[in-house]
């Protein structure tokens, strides 16, 4: 009953929703409430992202460049695609769910339970691969960082019927995660590479995709972010460079033989980190920020509306104030 209800709740949401910026009722003094986007995902020439609004989320699917979007609202979590559909996470009453969006149109379906709040969702090859906070023994935060929650990784077939798990890291209570930033960075040769948030720090993992214990490779202070480019790690830290000036980045990356380098420095605080190909690791701020390849100043290709960004193929996709994405330049 619950997710026959569900479903048919769902199918109205999508095939009605009119959003956040429909007009309002003749008389009434326009709502305007602030918007940003938690996730987007690329299937082929569509498009899938999250709102976050002051009172509540929204899932678009759209053409791409944005255009024509369809949606419901909901507590949404994370999208993902693979096959022919995106996958959502969605809390229906007390309960997480996997829900399978056709990419092509049609009413979405729900479809398997999942362990807890999915925080990332992505496709590799025919798998999809979910990144969820579950429930953890209890214990003390701040002496036991482990305690409270896991990040659980399973990896299902597109039907949902097959399951398997392939990592679970203790987390403890994490930090938020910042707009459009991702737990689950990509895949490199058999390696699914991840982000680990906690209670004061941010830590990068990598761990086999067959299955297996992970290898922490990093770990900073605060909320950070991770991008894999070419089979290399990248992700953000607090600025070194700095000193007494709080709200500036850094970031990082590995050498061959596994010790931590700088490669730029006095980024703003506030901003998002992704890769593109073939450009490259970009940062996202009040511009866009090229990362060179070794220590030196990252180069401002142009200006950013906000400092929400992601990667679409070989683009790298800006999103305007109202959380949706506006263009998709090199």
């Amino acid at each position: 009953m619950l997710l026959a209800s569900g479903v048919a709740g769902l199918s109205a949401q999508w095939a009605g929703a009119q959003g956040p910026g429909a007009p309002a009722p003749a008389g009434a003094e326009p709502v305007v409430e602030s918007a940003r986007p938690v996730a987007f995902a690329v299937l082929g020439d569509r498009w899938a992202w999250i709102r976050h609004f002051d009172t509540k989320r929204d899932l678009k699917i759209a053409a791409r460049g944005g255009g024509g979007a369809t949606g419901a609202d909901g507590d949404w979590s994370a999208v993902g695609g693979v096959g022919d559909s995106f996958f959502a996470g969605k809390r229906v009453e007390t309960q997480w769910k996997l829900v399978r969006i056709p990419a092509a149109g049609g009413a979405p379906s729900l479809e398997a339970p999942a362990l807890g709040e999915p925080t990332s969702i992505l496709g590799s090859g025919s798998e999809l691969l979910v990144a969820e906070l579950k429930a953890d023994a209890a214990g003390d935060l701040l002496s036991t960082p482990g305690a409270g929650t896991r990040l659980s990784v399973r990896a299902c077939t597109p039907d949902l019927k097959t399951l398997r798990t392939v990592v679970e890291i203790p987390s403890g209570m994490p930090v938020e995660a910042e707009p459009l930033s991702q737990d689950l960075l990509g895949v490199a040769d058999g390696n699914l590479y991840l982000r680990v948030r906690r209670p004061l720090s941010t830590e990068f993992h990598r761990a086999p995709l067959a299955g297996g214990p992970s290898v922490r490779l990093a770990g900073e202070y605060g909320p950070q972010q991770g991008a894999l480019f070419r089979g290399r790690l990248y992700w953000t830290a607090s600025s070194e460079e700095s000193g007494t000036i709080r709200g500036l980045r850094c970031v990082r990356t590995l050498t061959p033989v596994g010790a931590t380098v700088t490669l730029t420095d006095w980024l703003p605080g506030i901003g998002t980190l992704t890769a593109v190909e073939p450009g490259g690791v970009r940062y996202v701020g009040d511009q866009v920020y090229a990362i060179p390849t070794r220590f030196g100043t990252a180069n401002r290709l142009q200006r950013a509306q906000t400092a929400a960004a992601a990667m679409a193929g070989s683009s790298l996709v800006l999103f305007d104030f109202a959380a949706n994405p506006v263009s998709a330049t090199p």
